[in-house]
């Protein structure tokens, strides 16, 4: 099958100011624009690439722009998002998931692992750093019965196991999705778009306004870089550099039969990207280069209501798949991009 990927040079990388969303969206446009404008001389040229069918639109400059490089650039962890009830991992251990104050984790061994993160009623998404933090969010009525109470919570559990932070992010209800964390940044997505917010202080920095991708459905951030599915085009992943809000690439599924994406996850270098996609026959993996178009490697996964990604490293691929309830069993396997 045929993956046709768009990949257009970034712009140069501008910095963000603190302040009041809406001011800081006004100020970072008016930059964008005047910047726009005087990179409108230099025309792009487009490349054919035979054989895989992948168009590249690219920049008249001799050569791209470096890759992302994320801040620590090891493993990414396998949180089970969505997990409720009685799980079994390797080695036939059993651990409980799902209540407030249970999020599961599957280790690189195939054992389960449940982490204690208090400070919600429940966890609409969760992401566990490389230094061994994990981060959540998650709604809680601060008044029981009211419920104009309603906020989510924002939770940093470190990695011995103590709360370091519990935080209102915002009134239930209103759009908020964890798209991804580091050990010192959450990435939050806002009605107005995508915001960096600083896990210490609270302080966010916007980064991509929401006009540049809509309602998303899936999203993920490496590095400088984020891949967002948009609703009105479920099956087209969209990547965008998020120093300048450029986008530096698009995945079009359709040739692979997909109905609609269930997960994905930017390798860490940000030079590839995993898709969990729902196909006519099944449930799939499609693993795409993002720096040419071409398919890695193309998996069908057993069919599952929930399912996790994580990359081991920039060339294999760690998949959960799962289910909610009584005694049930985690199915994970390991996929490696090709060349």
């Amino acid at each position: 099958m045929r993956v046709e990927t768009a990949i257009r040079a970034a712009a140069q990388a501008t910095g963000g100011y603190p302040g009041s969303l809406d001011d800081v969206y006004r100020r970072v446009r008016d930059r964008r624009r005047r910047r726009r404008t005087a990179a409108g001389a230099c025309a792009g040229v487009v490349v054919v690439l035979l054989g895989i069918g992948v168009s590249v639109n690219r920049a008249a400059e001799p050569a791209p722009p470096p890759a992302a490089v994320p801040d620590v650039a090891v493993a990414q962890r396998l949180m089970l998002d969505g997990a409720a009830g009685s799980y079994t991992g390797a080695g036939g251990a059993t651990v409980s998931l799902g209540e407030e104050d249970a999020v599961g984790e599957l280790l690189p061994d195939g054992r389960l692992v449940a982490h204690r993160v208090v400070g919600a009623d429940a966890w609409n998404h969760v992401v566990g750093t490389p230094d061994g933090r994990v981060v959540a969010i998650g709604p809680r009525n601060l008044v029981r019965g009211v419920p104009m109470a309603l906020r989510d919570q924002l939770v940093v559990v470190g990695p011995t196991g103590s709360t370091e932070v519990i935080r209102e992010a915002g009134q239930a209800g209103a759009p908020l999705t964890l798209v991804g964390a580091t050990s010192t940044t959450a990435y939050l997505w806002r009605r107005t778009g995508l915001v960096a917010h600083d896990l210490s202080t609270g302080n966010e920095l916007a980064l991509v306004p929401a006009d540049r991708v809509g309602t998303i459905v899936a999203a993920d951030v490496a590095g400088d870089r984020l891949a967002a599915v948009p609703r009105s085009s479920r099956c087209r992943p969209t990547v965008l550099d998020t120093s300048t809000d450029d986008v530096v690439a698009w995945t079009d599924l359709s040739p692979l039969r997909c109905d609609r994406v269930l997960g994905l996850r930017l390798s860490p270098d940000a030079r590839s990207l995993a898709v969990a996609y729902q196909a006519d026959d099944g449930h799939r993996v499609v693993i795409v280069s993002l720096d040419g178009g071409k398919v890695q490697a193309d998996q069908e996964i057993p069919t599952a209501p929930r399912v996790a990604l994580a990359w081991q490293d920039d060339r294999k691929l760690r998949v959960a798949t799962f289910a909610a309830g009584p005694a049930q069993q985690v199915r994970a396997f390991t996929i490696t991009a090709g060349p």
